[in-house]
């Protein structure tokens, strides 16, 4: 029996080189893909004790973190797989007329999000839709 040891040549080398670009190209678009479908501008309704709490809200995402800018407000937080998660010690709100300890979780499902939001010892749910839909 006769073994042949097979080398990649330098053509096998230059299209696995191009193989791998175009891998990474299509992580990349997958990436900002997902990114993109979370940035604009979203109309929340927070369901609060006293009733509907509406609120215009800017989301962008910069890769796996969140930019909330809402009431004036710009909150940091995260972003992957379609949930996010925001977080601010210091929050204003205008309907409570106080600064407070603010969270939102949610989930965005094309142009829709729902999730859930605490502020001091309130909380809730909320759900929103992007603007222009």
């Amino acid at each position: 029996m006769r073994l042949t040891l097979v080398t990649i040549s330098h053509y096998s080398k230059a299209a696995m080189r191009r193989l791998l670009q175009l891998g990474f190209v299509l992580i990349l678009a997958t990436c900002i893909s997902a990114a993109a479908e979370i940035d604009g501008t979203w109309n929340f309704i927070y369901l609060t004790p006293e009733g509907e709490l509406r609120a215009t809200t800017t989301l962008k995402a910069e890769g796996e973190t969140l930019v909330l800018v809402q009431d004036g407000n710009e909150i940091k937080g995260t972003y992957k797989d379609g949930e996010f998660q925001v977080e601010a010690e210091d929050f204003y709100s205008d309907a409570a007329g106080y600064s407070a300890k603010l969270i939102l979780n949610g989930k965005v499902t094309g142009d829709e999000i729902t999730g859930k939001w605490t502020f001091d010892v309130y909380a809730g749910t909320f759900s929103a839709k992007r603007s222009g839909t």
